[in-house]
């Protein structure tokens, strides 16, 4: 069976190649590798991605409704679990971080620390970030959905950019890519489990 081709992919393919071409020419590759890898920054990294992965447990089992359900199912990532798209899941998906991640922590991290420190350049790109979601209103207006998204995304982006700063960009792909596909899939295995008890 042939697939169709998904436009949407081929354009986020072709703008993560040309946020990838600064790199070969050396800017900011300062933060391709791993700067500051020692006990201290492990234990702030592997404590962030616990705290977030416990909070967005407790935000999808306390504070996502029913109605909030019914408004997510058409997320790209969410409607993708539902239909068992798994080249979504696994690529489209990931695009989408790589993009998010070169252009809020490897560019624009990369321009504030030259100007600000370490925990000024982490806390304006947390909340550049999360002002970036503030599209989540337009596509589902919802305010407990808009807040949710708006708080996660800030603490995200607080946690990568200290992940870009010591440990690089590549992990900080990983652990977004890791903890958004775990809120979305605990959002819905939430909905999946409420549809098979009403039956």
């Amino acid at each position: 069976m042939r697939r169709e081709i998904d436009f949407r992919f081929v354009i986020k393919l072709i703008i993560v190649m040309f946020l990838i071409t600064p790199i070969f020419f050396g800017f900011s590759s300062e933060f391709l590798l791993p700067q500051k890898i020692n006990v201290f920054s492990i234990s702030i990294v592997l404590f962030g991605i616990i705290l977030i992965f416990i909070l967005s447990e407790i935000t999808v089992r306390y504070q996502i409704s029913e109605a909030s359900f019914e408004n997510l199912k058409s997320h790209e990532v969410i409607e993708s679990f539902i239909s068992s798209d798994y080249f979504t899941l696994y690529s489209t998906f990931l695009i989408t971080m790589i993009m998010e991640e070169l252009i809020f922590r490897f560019y624009i991290v990369g321009l504030l620390i030259h100007f600000t420190g370490s925990f000024y350049t982490i806390l304006v790109s947390g909340i550049i970030f999360s002002l970036f979601h503030i599209h989540t209103w337009f596509s589902h207006h919802n305010r407990d959905i808009t807040l949710i998204f708006l708080a996660y995304s800030f603490l995200l982006g607080l946690l990568n950019a200290y992940i870009l700063i010591t440990l690089g960009i590549l992990f900080s792909i990983f652990v977004h890519y890791f903890l958004a596909l775990a809120f979305y899939y605990e959002i819905y295995r939430k909905f999946d489990k409420t549809n098979r008890e009403r039956f």
